[in-house]
């Protein structure tokens, strides 16, 4: 006969002999010695967790930079996104100046400008060139209406242009080819703005009238249109003659004379004129733009005449901008890191393992893990050694300033009481003592704070002797810069970086270049997940095969039961049929 054994497949029985929830007592195996996998899941957790929050930091450390830098006026950007560093020597809000006529010029001082009243007699402003259509132009099919963009040459009124026909002309030089009788309106706009020759040339279509410029003024900018690149053949006789002529151009002149724009007045160089000014008794002075700058002042011409400009320090501009910077973002900052060094860790609450979450809300999972990642970082030694840095620092005087104003303290800037609440290298100001100083020697209160070192402080190939030297030529704001990137740095190390990258660049655009060459992009918690990935892969293989090793007891112990079992009831069978 066939017995239930034979016919049932062993590889995992549960429980259909013996009655027994094998599935559950083999899970129940597996969990009690998943100890090492979950403790392995749990540090690869609380890195992951570690790592969040070192980048958070490094986000707020960089944006203090940035941030305080925009608003020192320390950094702008250029069109294109890049972030340039300046010196306080060019800010505008250190000093205030006062200009007796606004309508002949406007002004604003750097930070190095030198205080007095100062003489300015504009003689001359820069100008560049400009030419305008001398009346509408329009369509040779429609003369009531406006030639657009869309309109090929070939159909403007009076052009004398075939669709076949080829225009070449030169501006300034500079070669402008390609156009035919079909090419439109907005081509030849693209032609001429694209050669390089320093001309805008625009068409307004409400007013169907061309209009150019000179992309700068001074009398090294102008108009000129021949037919060579040497400059010296007119454009008579041309198909470019006859364009020209259909466009209907006035060319204003530098001297204020209006002329047409025929094949000899354009053949004719119109240059720019130069602005002509005297500044403190140096007479003659010239720009080839009304936009100058002389001794720190930056001065805008708009028509001639003379004026007197004043300069003064701007104590009450000065005093908001500093006590913004230390008593409000830079003590904030502070206070966050010091939050997160001194949160203690609560042992109690762990990463919660895959079983422990299926047991919970999501509401309880999230308030759990909020808990499990307070104190991550407390005592965190990376973080401590650079407040303990800023700190010790804050101290130190500034070379090369007067000894009565080169350092903090005496210029009313001090540390916070621990008594007062405040905390390790925060900042109190001492306002009264602050605007005497400003009063007093306002440059040597500049240099306290701002003065700049070229030298890269965290470079990391400088010996101690020369870092410190550095430090000493670097005020206050700088060296709290210094600090806090050689603190960016150290975190980039542990933690690596993520979306925090483009402010962090911002800092300095080569910030991650030790963490490239010296650790080949890889932080240490980087490493130790990886590493704890391969323990819990090699962990969870153990499991599975000790899985696998209990099911097969449990068949073997089913297989025999059932065989048992059988023989039972063979031998039940025999005995009732003796009877």
């Amino acid at each position: 006969m066939i017995s239930l054994a034979d016919q049932v497949n062993y590889s995992r029985i549960s429980g259909l002999a013996s009655g027994l929830d094998i599935d559950s007592i083999v899970k129940s195996m597996i969990k009690a010695e998943s100890y090492r996998l979950n403790k392995y899941k749990q540090a690869q957790t609380k890195d992951e967790w570690k790592q969040d929050i070192y980048r958070t930091v490094n986000s707020d450390l960089g944006n203090f930079i940035v941030n305080t830098r925009k608003d020192l006026g320390l950094s702008s950007t250029t069109a294109t996104g890049i972030n340039i560093n300046k010196s306080i020597s060019s800010v505008t809000w250190v000093n205030k100046t006062t200009v007796s006529d606004e309508t002949v010029l406007t002004a604003t001082a750097n930070g190095d400008a030198a205080a007095g009243k100062y003489s300015v007699n504009v003689t001359q402003l820069a100008t560049g060139v400009t030419a305008a259509s001398s009346k509408a132009i329009v369509t040779s099919a429609d003369p009531t209406v406006k030639v657009g963009t869309a309109t090929k040459l070939s159909e403007i009124k009076d052009i004398n242009i075939t669709s076949s026909d080829t225009i070449t002309f030169y501006i300034n030089g500079k070669e402008i080819s390609g156009l035919t009788g079909d090419s439109t309106v907005q081509d030849l706009l693209n032609k001429v703005n694209q050669s390089g020759a320093g001309i805008k040339m625009t068409y307004d279509s409400g007013l169907g009238r061309f209009f150019i410029a000179t992309t700068s003024t001074g009398s090294s900018y102008g108009f000129q249109v021949t037919s060579d690149a040497n400059r010296t053949t007119s454009i008579s006789g041309t198909k470019a003659e006859n364009l020209f002529n259909a466009l209907s151009l006035n060319i204003n002149r530098s001297d204020g004379t209006v002329v047409t724009g025929n094949a000899d007045n354009l053949k004719e160089l119109n240059n720019g004129t130069d602005a002509i000014y005297d500044f403190a008794g140096a007479t003659g002075l010239t720009s080839s733009s009304n936009q100058v700058t002389v001794n720190g002042i930056n001065m805008d011409f708009k028509k001639t005449g003379s004026v007197t400009v004043s300069v003064e320090t701007d104590i009450d501009t000065i005093v908001t901008k500093i006590k913004k910077f230390f008593e409000e973002d830079y003590n904030k900052l502070l206070d966050g890191l010091y939050a997160k060094i001194n949160e203690k860790a609560d042992r109690d609450y762990q990463p919660l393992t895959d079983d422990q979450k299926e047991a919970m809300k999501d509401d309880d999972i999230k308030k759990w893990e909020d808990k499990a990642k307070q104190g991550l970082l407390q005592n965190d030694p990376t973080i401590s050694s650079m407040l303990y840095s800023i700190r010790d620092m804050l101290y130190e005087p500034i070379s090369g300033v007067d000894s009565k104003y080169n350092t903090l303290y005496k210029i009313g800037i001090e540390t916070k009481s621990y008594f007062d609440g405040g905390k390790p290298g925060q900042i109190e100001i001492d306002e009264a003592k602050l605007r005497q100083a400003l009063i007093e020697n306002p440059d040597a209160v500049m240099n306290v704070l701002f003065k700049n070192s070229d030298a890269d402080y965290t470079n990391k190939s400088l010996t101690s002797s020369e870092r410190s030297s550095i430090k000493e030529q670097t005020g206050i704001v700088g060296r709290i810069y210094n600090e806090i990137i050689f603190g960016i740095k150290g975190i980039v190390d542990q933690a690596g970086y993520g979306q925090e990258e483009d402010v962090l660049r911002s800092v300095r655009s080569n910030i991650f270049i030790d963490f490239v060459t010296e650790r080949s992009s890889i932080s240490y918690l980087s490493k130790d997940i990886t590493d704890l990935k391969k323990r819990i892969a090699d962990e969870q293989d153990s499991l599975n095969r000790k899985e696998d090793m209990y099911y097969q007891k449990f068949t073997a112990m089913e297989k025999a039961i059932s065989q048992m079992n059988s023989q039972s009831a063979w031998l039940a069978q025999q005995f009732g049929t003796g009877q």
